[in-house]
């Protein structure tokens, strides 16, 4: 009878000796709002991404963790680099093999503020520029068909084909997907309104504010009861803020606004 018992607990000791959670690789980052991401480009796959604002690099490692491109973002005289950067890829906005990127840059010494967007390769050639304009967000709209928006601080929302094609974006699901809006006034020195809309399957989700190094600084619950939330931003010191919308764990693409 003994037999009959010990043999499940030997099972039970070597599956939980092997479904430890366990440390795989330590980064040493310059500063607190450095963050490692996951990225997977078109032709060279999976790549862990590490951005080091204090230095302006952008570092992409293997997957065993080795060191595979250090990229450098050029500055833009005047401005600063807001919320790093995005959309790394390969072969989306042109159809070479060279790393490229979306950076957002803002000039808060101006009155009003000036933004300005670049689309940039590894080597620090300027792709596309788009002056007095902001990064919204990059969608597929069909298989292998995307498109870049962009926004001024006023009336104007832009479309913009794209030539190539991405690994990361997906054709979203209009049945399980939220919906986050562009906030108003924007900019905005007192309030702003955030629209918003719930997929069909969730109850509950977070609107997340950030700052342009990307610190949190407030976390909103959101529901079905409304389709906005209103934001005081008396105690906001002035400059561009990022905000996404989380839901069942998936995160939309930011969106940003000025305080003033």
């Amino acid at each position: 009878m003994k037999n009959k018992y010990l043999l499940p607990l030997i099972l039970l000791g070597y599956l939980q000796a092997n479904s430890q959670i366990t440390l795989e690789h330590t980064y040493t980052v310059s500063e607190s709002s450095s963050q490692v991401g996951v990225i997977n480009l078109s032709s060279s796959g999976y790549k862990y991404s590490l951005w080091e604002a204090a230095d302006s690099e952008l570092k992409l490692y293997n997957l065993d963790h080795s060191l595979w491109k250090t990229i450098n973002v050029p500055a833009l005289s005047g401005f600063t680099l807001v919320g790093g950067f995005y959309n790394i890829s390969e072969g989306l906005f042109n159809l070479n093999s060279q790393i490229e990127y979306v950076a957002s840059y803002a000039n808060y010494s101006a009155t009003p503020v000036q933004i300005h967007t670049k689309i940039i390769d590894e080597n620090g050639n300027t792709i596309k520029d788009f002056p007095n304009r902001g990064f919204q967000q990059i969608v597929a709209t069909a298989s292998n068909t995307y498109k870049l928006i962009l926004t001024d601080l006023n009336l104007i929302r832009e479309v913009y084909s794209l030539p190539g094609k991405s690994s990361t974006l997906i054709v979203p699901n209009t049945d399980n997907v939220a919906g986050l809006g562009n906030s108003f006034p924007n900019p905005a020195t007192q309030k702003i309104t955030i629209p918003y809309q719930l997929n069909n399957s969730s109850t509950t989700g977070l609107i997340n504010i950030y700052d342009s190094t990307g610190k949190l600084v407030k976390s909103l619950i959101i529901d079905k009861s409304f389709n906005n939330i209103q934001l005081d931003l008396s105690n906001y010191s002035p400059g561009l803020y990022h905000y996404n919308i989380i839901i069942d764990g998936s995160k939309s693409i930011s969106k940003s606004f000025v305080k003033n």
